[in-house]
């Protein structure tokens, strides 16, 4: 009976999710329509990440209410606020104090919810790469808001001071996804958080820093084509460091480290019209990752440790979660039909400016699905095979089940 209520309950809430996304995209997208107002604009790429944010908060409302405390439910619910209000901000102050705060909540739930003992030096990893770059930030989004006597963004014009205050904002905004040589903080801050906090962090944290570049950079976006290069042969790094993890949280960490730069990408090569493409692969990337971590966290609890040959070598693993295994580390490979293939697929065709850029983005495609393609191998070779009956929280396996049939199929209602 509670297997039923729960499998009608979340069939519910997704169809209404889905039913609300593609008429609000329909307006927003197939109508062209923007709404702005003095603070906040209503556009496509910001009403895809803003949904992403309530999607999570729903999520975690549904899911974690009964293992999550007061505070930690208060701390989720206001870093997501805080985040969905920074995705559509337009005035420059306002979008600075979103996104600190964001920030800031998830900070709080590391030193609070964390079981590691290491949370302390992830917590100083975290402040160093990510306040110590706030305060600058502020001054030079004041710079810019005062010199053309609006905080609106989308009223600036830039003279040559500007545009070098606009490339120190963007190295800012770097820190902050991040982007190398500023990673560094993103692993180790994974290993030592939560699993709700790594949720967080590469759900929709990192993608402040994208809509960061795109609101305040997105002018002289298509000058970055040296630096492009560089972050790019540092991403295919990213994909071979996860190759040599065995804990499954820092290798799901390099590895989105590796694919966050799509959406770098696609700010590069888009028109204007198209960057809403941007924001449906990072659609797809946040629910790609929500369904990880959530797993791995299962797998945690079940096996007792985070070493990717100890879970593969388990007996007591039922065959629903190889199935998961497989499912999901097919979303993180871009696997046909997920939203990140199609992304991928129309990112590719903008690419046809050159054939180093197309050789290279292919490369990069290939080392970024194959990475996840050798972790299945290594699952399904030691599969062992149990009953159903082995099956102990039939709650867990709905749950991410239908995450799957989001990453699968979501991208027919989107």
């Amino acid at each position: 009976m509670v297997l039923y209520w729960l499998f009608i309950h979340f069939m519910w809430l997704f169809w209404v999710i889905n039913i609300v996304l593609w008429l609000i995209l329909f307006f927003f997208n197939v109508l062209d329509i923007n709404v702005v107002s003095q603070y906040f604009l209503l556009d496509s790429i910001g009403i895809y990440l803003s949904f992403l944010s309530i999607f999570f908060l729903g999520i975690f409302l549904f899911i974690f209410y009964s293992e999550l405390n007061f505070l930690n439910i208060l701390a989720i619910s206001l870093s997501i606020f805080f985040s969905m209000l920074c995705f559509l901000s337009i005035n420059s102050l306002i979008f600075w104090i979103c996104y600190e705060l964001a920030i800031l909540f998830a900070l709080i739930l590391i030193l609070y919810s964390s079981p590691y003992s290491e949370r302390f030096l992830a917590s100083w990893y975290l402040v160093i790469y990510v306040f110590i770059g706030s305060l600058p930030m502020l001054f030079l989004i004041s710079y810019l808001s005062l010199e053309n006597e609006t905080w609106n963004i989308l009223l600036w014009e830039l003279s040559n001071n500007g545009n070098l205050v606009l490339y120190l904002l963007a190295i800012l905004f770097c820190t902050k996804i991040p982007l190398p040589p500023f990673h560094s903080w993103l692993p180790v801050v994974h290993a030592e958080a939560s699993s709700y906090v790594s949720i967080i962090l590469s759900g929709y944290i990192m993608k402040l820093g994208l809509i960061g570049l795109f609101r305040f950079c997105y002018h002289f976006l298509n000058n970055w084509g040296v630096l492009l290069l560089i972050l790019f042969s540092f991403s295919l790094l990213f994909f071979f460091a996860s190759g040599q993890e065995l804990d499954i949280k820092r290798w799901l960490a390099f590895l989105s480290l590796g694919h966050i730069l799509i959406g770098l990408l696609g700010l590069f090569y888009f028109q204007f019209n198209d960057y809403w493409i941007v924001g449906l692969y990072c659609f797809g990337h946040g629910l790609s990752a929500f369904l990880l971590f959530y797993l791995f966290m299962v797998l945690n609890s079940m096996v007792g440790s985070r070493n990717w040959l100890i879970i593969s070598l388990n007996n007591n693993l039922n065959n629903f979660y190889y199935v998961l295994v497989a499912l999901a580390l097919l979303t993180v490979s871009s696997f046909p039909p997920t939203i990140s293939f199609f992304s991928e697929i129309y990112l590719f065709q903008s690419l046809f400016v050159s054939y180093a850029s197309i050789l290279l983005y292919t490369f990069y495609i290939f080392i970024g699905g194959i990475v996840p393609v050798i972790v299945l191998s290594l699952f399904l070779v030691n599969a062992k095979l149990h009953s159903v009956s082995n099956v102990n929280n039939y709650g867990n396996l709905i749950v991410m089940f239908s995450l799957c049939f989001l990453c699968f199929f979501c991208i027919f209602w989107v």
